[in-house]
C-alpha cells in the first residue's frame, strides 16, 4: 500500500483542522461527504484503516487521530444499572473521535482561546481534578474560585466565573447538572499525553480493565491490590461474565464509586507552588534527586489548610 495521502485523505485532514473533535458517527459522515465530492465510492467498514493511514503519515510530526468513549457526568444512577444489567442489555457507548497534539503542553493547546494568567487557572483545576480526594475526579464551583487565590498573577472571582463559562462553552470542562466541573472529552483527548508524562501511574486516574481507558466515573476494583477500575457502560456490558474484574478476577461489589459520588475529602492536589516559593523554604518537602518522579499525592502534607475565598475579591 502506498504511503502517500490522496487528495481524500488531506480533504479529511483540513476538516479536522478545523473542528478538531466531534462524534465518531460525525467524521464517518464528514469522511463519506468528502468522498462524494471527489467522486470516490467509499463503505463504512474501510474508515478505520482511513484514519490509520493518516495516523501512519502524522504521528513522527506529533498529532494524531485518537477515540475515546464517553463515560458522562454527574452521579451515576444505581437503578438504571441494576435495571440493564437484569434485562442482560448491551449498551452501546458513544465514541468521540479527535485530531490531537501529542507533543505540546496544555499552555500551547489552550494558548490561542486563553490569557496566560487563564491558563495558569485551568492548569491548577486540571491538577486538583486529577489529584482530587477518594476518586472523585471533580470539583465543585466553590473548589474552582478558591485556587484564584494560589495564582501567582491576581484573577478576580467575577473573571475566573467568566473563564469557567468560557471553558464549560470551548469543551475543555464539563459542568454537570449538580454543578461539578470535570474533565471533557476534549481535555482527555488533548490532555491524554500531559497527563500521562507528568504524573506518576499511581498519581493518574485508574485504568479500565475491560477498554484500557482511563475511569474517571464509574466503581473501582474493590480489591486493594488490584490498580483496574471500570466504567459504568463497561461493568454493564460485562454482565454475562457476573461482573467480576476482567483483570483479578474479583467480583464487583459497586462500594468504591469514581467521579461525583464519591466521598468528598482533603485535596492532593500538588504541592510544587509552594515547592518553587522561596518563602516556604524552611517548610516545604525536599525532594532528593532519586525521588523526582515521586507520587505527588505522597508529597502533599497532611497539615496543608486549604485557601479561603473571600468575595470581596470580585
Amino acid at each position: 500500500m502506498s504511503t502517500d495521502l490522496t487528495q481524500l485523505h488531506h480533504l479529511f485532514l483540513h476538516a479536522m483542522l478545523l473542528r478538531r473533535v466531534a462524534s465518531y458517527e460525525k467524521w464517518l459522515e464528514v469522511w463519506k461527504k468528502s468522498a462524494r465530492i471527489l467522486g470516490i465510492n467509499v463503505s463504512d467498514n474501510g474508515f478505520v484503516q482511513f484514519y490509520g493511514e493518516i495516523n501512519d503519515r502524522i504521528e513522527r510530526f506529533g498529532f494524531r487521530i485518537d477515540l475515546l468513549c464517553e463515560e458522562g457526568n454527574g452521579p451515576i444512577d444505581m437503578d438504571q444499572i441494576e435495571q440493564d444489567t437484569a434485562d442482560n442489555r448491551r449498551l452501546k457507548t458513544k465514541r468521540w473521535m479527535a485530531l490531537v497534539n501529542t507533543r505540546s503542553d496544555d499552555s500551547a493547546k489552550l494558548g490561542t482561546e486563553f490569557n496566560p494568567t487563564e491558563i495558569s487557572f485551568y492548569k491548577k483545576i486540571v491538577d486538583n481534578i486529577i489529584l482530587s480526594a477518594n476518586y472523585r475526579y471533580c470539583l465543585s464551583r466553590h473548589d474552582c474560585l478558591r485556587l484564584t487565590t494560589t495564582l501567582q498573577a491576581s484573577l478576580k472571582k467575577s473573571d475566573a466565573e467568566k473563564c469557567l463559562r468560557i471553558l464549560v462553552k470551548k469543551g475543555w470542562l464539563n459542568e454537570s447538572r449538580t454543578g461539578c466541573y470535570s474533565l471533557s472529552i476534549r481535555a482527555k483527548l488533548e490532555l491524554k499525553s500531559y497527563i500521562e508524562e507528568n504524573y506518576n501511574e499511581e498519581d493518574r486516574p485508574p485504568q479500565c480493565a475491560a477498554c484500557r481507558e482511563i475511569v474517571m466515573r464509574g466503581f473501582k476494583c474493590p480489591n486493594s491490590e488490584c490498580p483496574k477500575a471500570m466504567h459504568v457502560t463497561c461493568i454493564i456490558n460485562q454482565s454475562r461474565q457476573a461482573h467480576i474484574c476482567p483483570s483479578c478476577r474479583s467480583p464487583f461489589n459497586y462500594r468504591t464509586l469514581i467521579g461525583e459520588d464519591a466521598p468528598k475529602g482533603e485535596s492532593r492536589a500538588t504541592v510544587d507552588d509552594e515547592d518553587d516559593d522561596p518563602e516556604n523554604e524552611s517548610t516545604q518537602t525536599t525532594i532528593e534527586p532519586n525521588e523526582r518522579r515521586r507520587s505527588k499525592r505522597a508529597r502533599i502534607q497532611s497539615t496543608q489548610e486549604p485557601d479561603e475565598l473571600d468575595d470581596h475579591d470580585a
